[in-house]
């Protein structure tokens, strides 16, 4: 399966930024949002998230609160750490909230 990793608002941090996760094998874990688009993310974390795992992520944008649904679709083990990306089950809601988010973040960081 090929997954849009080039796609339009996908947003690099310069600094990760924390969020909290929930899945069926754990309790709350705080995870570092590396990237984001409106059907996508790229977190790091220190606890392991096994692939087709479901997901649920809370995060913050300026502030602007997000919660999402998703499922990891590749993991890779770092030692430190494990990054992990997933595909979130979005609404139309959110997806014009994140574009509008993401853009006003690329105007100040532009």
């Amino acid at each position: 399966m090929h997954y849009k990793r080039e796609e339009a608002f996908r947003y690099t941090f310069t600094q990760p930024v924390s969020g909290l996760a929930f899945h069926e094998e754990s309790e709350e874990i705080t995870v570092q949002i590396i990237d984001v688009s409106p059907s996508g993310m790229k977190i790091n974390s220190i606890h392991p998230i096994s692939e087709n795992t479901a997901i649920n992520i809370k995060y913050k944008l300026i502030e602007e609160e997000f919660k999402v649904i998703g499922k990891i679709v590749w993991s890779l083990d770092y030692g430190d750490y494990i990054q992990c990306g997933i595909s979130l089950k979005h609404s139309e809601e959110y997806h014009h909230r994140i574009i509008t988010v993401l853009k006003e973040l690329a105007k100040v960081k532009g």
